[in-house]
C-alpha cells in the first residue's frame, strides 16, 4: 500500500512509519487528521503549492521535531500540531492571517515560533501549555488575542504587544509568573477577565485610552468580596495612568497607589487627580508594605511630592536598615522640624 493516501490533490492520510517524511509535490491540502499519531515521525516537510493543513493534522505526534511549512500555506486547522512534545521551533507561512484555536496546544518543547508579518488574530488557547516558549514578539497587523492564548506558559518571559492591538481575551496570560512586563499599547480597546492576572510579579506599563478595573487582574473578582487576594496583584513600577480606581476591591487599591509612587513623575495631571486623594487615608497600609519591600523609589517620591508626611514615618523608622536611604529620610524629618519650628515662630509675632 503506498505510504501516501491522495485523492483529487488532498493528503488524505499518511500510512508511513519513517523518520523524516517529505510531502509529494501536487498537494494542495492536508485532510484532518491525515499524520495523527504517526508515532515515528521526526521531521516533515511540504513542498511550495500547499494551501491548507486540516485540524489535528500532526495531532500527538510525539517525536515530531521539525516541521517545513511553505509561504503557499494559507491556513492551518485547530490543533493541528496539538500534544506534539518534541517539537521546538517553527516558522509559520508569511501569509498566514489566524493562528488557529489550540494549534500548538501541549507543545512542550516549543521554544521559538516565527510569526507572520501578515498575522491578524491568534485564536483561544492557540499557545496554551507550552512551558518552553520564553518570548513572543507580535508582529505589526495583529488586532485580536483571544481567550488563554498563551495561558500556563511558564517559561514566557518576554511579550511585545503591537501598536494596532484592540483586544485581549479572557486569561490570556494566565499562569505565565515568569512574564516579567506589558506595555499595553495606546490601540488596545476591549479586556477579557483576568487577561492581566499572570500569577508573578508584573511590570505593566498602560498607553491605553480604556480604563482598567479590578477583573482584569483576578478571575474572581465578583465572587469574593471578603477575600482580598493581594498576590494577583503583584505590580511593580507600573505606569496605570487610566483606571476606574473604585472598581478595585480595598486592598488592590494600596497596591495601586504604591505603584502610583514609584512612577509618580511620569504621570500626568489628569491621572495624579485620581490617585492623590486616597494617600494620606491609606498611609499606614502603604507604609507597612513600602517598608516590608523596600520599595524606596515610591517613598522618596511621595515625600518630595508632599503626598507623604515625614512624621508618618516615626512608628517605620527603626525597620529601616539601608543607611542611604535612612539618611535621606532623616533629612527630610529635619526639614519638617524645621518648617514646623518656623511655623511656630511665625505665629508668635
Amino acid at each position: 500500500m503506498n505510504e501516501f493516501e491522495i485523492k483529487n490533490g488532498e493528503l488524505v492520510a499518511y500510512h508511513g512509519h519513517k523518520k523524516h517524511v517529505i510531502v509529494p509535490s501536487g498537494i494542495e491540502s492536508v485532510q484532518d487528521f491525515a499524520f495523527y499519531g504517526s508515532n515515528d515521525l521526526e521531521s516533515v516537510t511540504f513542498l511550495d503549492g500547499v494551501m491548507r493543513i486540516g485540524n489535528l493534522a500532526f495531532y500527538q505526534c510525539a517525536k515530531l521535531k521539525e516541521v517545513i511549512l511553505p509561504d503557499s500555506i494559507q491556513a492551518i486547522g485547530g490543533n493541528a500540531f496539538a500534544r506534539c512534545s518534541a517539537l521546538e521551533k517553527v516558522r509559520l507561512p508569511q501569509n498566514l492571517q489566524t493562528i488557529s484555536r489550540s494549534l500548538f496546544y501541549f507543545c512542550t518543547s516549543l521554544k521559538e515560533v516565527v510569526l507572520p508579518l501578515t498575522l491578524r488574530h491568534i485564536e483561544h488557547n492557540a499557545f496554551a501549555s507550552c512551558p518552553s516558549l520564553s518570548a513572543i514578539d507580535l508582529p505589526d497587523e495583529v488586532r485580536q488575542i483571544d481567550h488563554e492564548a498563551f495561558r500556563d506558559c511558564t517559561s514566557l518571559k518576554h511579550v511585545t504587544l503591537n501598536q494596532k492591538l484592540e483586544k485581549l481575551g479572557d486569561k490570556v496570560f494566565f499562569n505565565c509568573p515568569q512574564l516579567e512586563k506589558l506595555v499595553l499599547p495606546k490601540s488596545l480597546q476591549t479586556f477579557g477577565e483576568a487577561c492581566l492576572q499572570t500569577g508573578g510579579t508584573l511590570t505593566l506599563i498602560s498607553h491605553c485610552m480604556a480604563k482598567l478595573i479590578g477583573k482584569y487582574f483576578d478571575e474572581f473578582y465578583n465572587y469574593n468580596a471578603l477575600n482580598p487576594r493581594e498576590h494577583v496583584y503583584e505590580l511593580v513600577n507600573s505606569f496605570i495612568p487610566s483606571l476606574d480606581y473604585d472598581q478595585f476591591k480595598p486592598a488592590s487599591r494600596n497596591i495601586l497607589l504604591i505603584n502610583f509612587l514609584e512612577t509618580y513623575p511620569d504621570h500626568p495631571a489628569s491621572s495624579r487627580a485620581i490617585y492623590e486623594p486616597h494617600i494620606a487615608s491609606h498611609h499606614d497600609d502603604i507604609l507597612e508594605r513600602l517598608v516590608k519591600e523596600e520599595r524606596f523609589t515610591a517613598l522618596n517620591h511621595g515625600l518630595e511630592a508632599g503626598l507623604i508626611q515625614p512624621s508618618w514615618l516615626e512608628p517605620y523608622f527603626d525597620r529601616i536598615t539601608d543607611r542611604e536611604e535612612k539618611a535621606k529620610l532623616l533629612s527630610y524629618q529635619k526639614q519638617d522640624t524645621l518648617a514646623a519650628f518656623e511655623d511656630d515662630l511665625s505665629n508668635l509675632f
